[in-house]
């Protein structure tokens, strides 16, 4: 199990971020509005 076989851990927790917020932004604007 080489690091290199795997993305950087900090490019994971940004994609997984990402995605984290796309789909709940509109989700907790809505409940908040």
């Amino acid at each position: 199990m080489n690091p290199t076989d795997y993305p950087p851990l900090s490019h994971v927790l940004a994609g997984v971020g990402f995605v984290f917020i796309i789909i709940l932004a509109p989700c907790i604007a809505a409940w908040a509005l």
